[in-house]
C-alpha cells in the first residue's frame, strides 16, 4: 500500500444511491496506485477537523467528506434491513521491545475504522450476489440463525435485566434482537445485556452455499476484500478469475471446483476457529501477566458472568477475572 506504487488488484466498483442501495456494479482485473498512505490515525483527525491534518492532507478532504456521507448512507441501510451491532469492547495490549506488557487498554474504533468497515460489507455483499446469480463456485461466509434453546435463555436473561425480548425464541429475526440493543443503549446494564446476546450467537463460518448472514441482516455475504491475508478471499478472487474472466465452463471442471470449495470451507473453518482460540490464549497470558503487578490492589469492576462456581468481573480495560464462589 506504498503511495504513488503500481498494484495488481481486483477492483469491485459500484454506484450506489442515496439509500444506499447498488444502482449498477463492475468487477475486474486491475491495478491501483495509490494518492497516500493513510491510517485510521489520520483520516480520524481529518474528520474531527484537525487544522495540522487539514492542512497536510488539504488535496484529499472533500474525497474523505464523501467517503463519510457514503457510509452513513451504507449504514442506514443495514439498520433497516436489521444488522446488529453489538459493539463490543476490544482489548489493545502494548508490549515492550522485549514482548513485557507495558499497559492493556480498550481498542479505540473511531468513524475512519467505521467507514472502511462499511465499504468492505458492501463490496463483500456485492460480489456474493454476483457469485450467487452466475452460479460460480465460491466459498460463502455464513451466519445462521440462533439455536431456539438460546434464544430462550437470552428471553430469560433479557427479562430479569428489564428489557423483554418481543420475538418467537424458535424463529428471531436480527431486526428484533437489535431493537432491544436499542433500547438498552445508555443503561448500564448494555455491556452486559450485549455481550450475553453476543454468546447467543452460532459462530459464522465458511460453506460452498450461499445461506446468508444473519448478524448482518444480508442475504448473500462472503469474504472478498482481503486476498493478501485470509485464504477465503483468495479462493473468492481464483474463482472470479477463472469463471468470469476467463469464462472457462467446462463441466467436469465446475463440478470438481464446487466439491473442493466445500471440503476447503470445512478446512477454513476449523483453522480459523483455531487461530481464534489461539489468540484469545495469547492475550489471556498477556493480561494475566500484566495484572500479576497489582496483586492485592482493589478495582471497581461489572460482574459481566454468573455460574455455579462463582462470578466473572470485567474491568474497565476489558481484563476479565473470576470471583470464586468460596470467597
Amino acid at each position: 500500500l506504498n503511495p504513488h506504487v503500481v498494484r495488481l488488484t481486483l477492483s469491485c466498483v459500484m454506484d450506489i444511491d442515496a439509500k444506499g442501495e447498488v444502482m449498477k456494479y463492475e468487477i475486474f482485473p486491475s491495478y491501483i496506485k495509490s494518492t497516500e498512505r493513510m491510517t485510521y490515525t489520520k483520516v480520524n483527525a481529518i474528520l474531527h477537523k484537525d487544522e495540522e491534518a487539514c492542512r497536510e492532507y488539504a488535496h484529499i478532504l472533500s474525497l474523505c467528506e464523501h467517503m463519510q456521507s457514503l457510509a452513513c448512507c451504507l449504514r442506514k441501510r443495514r439498520e433497516s434491513l436489521g444488522a446488529i451491532d453489538f459493539n463490543t469492547r476490544e482489548a489493545k495490549i502494548i508490549v515492550d521491545q522485549k514482548g513485557k506488557v507495558k499497559d492493556v487498554k480498550v481498542r479505540e474504533r473511531g468513524e475512519a475504522e467505521r467507514i472502511i468497515e462499511d465499504f468492505m460489507i458492501a463490496a463483500n455483499e456485492c460480489v456474493a450476489t454476483h457469485m450467487k446469480w452466475m452460479e460460480i463456485p465460491s466459498m460463502y461466509r455464513i451466519h445462521e440463525t440462533p439455536e431456539p434453546k438460546k434464544m430462550r435463555e437470552l428471553a430469560r436473561i433479557c427479562t430479569m435485566l428489564g428489557y423483554p425480548l418481543k420475538a418467537d425464541v424458535n424463529h428471531v429475526y436480527p431486526n428484533q434482537l437489535q431493537a432491544l440493543l436499542y433500547a438498552a443503549k445508555g443503561d448500564e446494564v448494555y455491556p452486559v445485556l450485549s455481550s450475553f446476546m453476543l454468546r447467543s450467537m452460532q459462530k459464522a463460518r465458511y460453506d460452498a452455499h450461499c445461506l446468508g448472514h444473519f448478524g448482518l441482516g444480508l442475504k448473500e455475504y462472503l469474504h472478498f476484500t482481503s486476498p493478501i491475508r485470509r485464504y477465503p478471499d483468495l479462493v473468492v478472487h481464483r474463482m472470479l478469475r477463472k469463471y468470469c474472466f476467463s469464462a472457462q465452463y467446462e463441466k467436469s471442471a465446475l463440478l470438481a471446483d464446487e466439491q473442493w470449495v466445500e471440503e476447503g470451507a470445512d478446512q477454513c473453518s476449523k483453522r480459523e476457529r483455531n487461530a481464534i482460540e489461539t489468540e484469545r490464549d495469547a492475550d489471556d497470558m498477556k493480561k494475566a501477566e500484566y495484572m500479576e503487578r497489582f496483586i492485592g490492589a482493589e478495582f471497581d469492576g461489572v460482574i459481566s458472568g454468573v455460574t455455579r462456581f462463582g462470578l466473572f468481573v470485567e474491568l474497565a480495560n476489558t481484563i476479565e477475572g473470576l470471583v470464586h464462589i468460596s470467597t
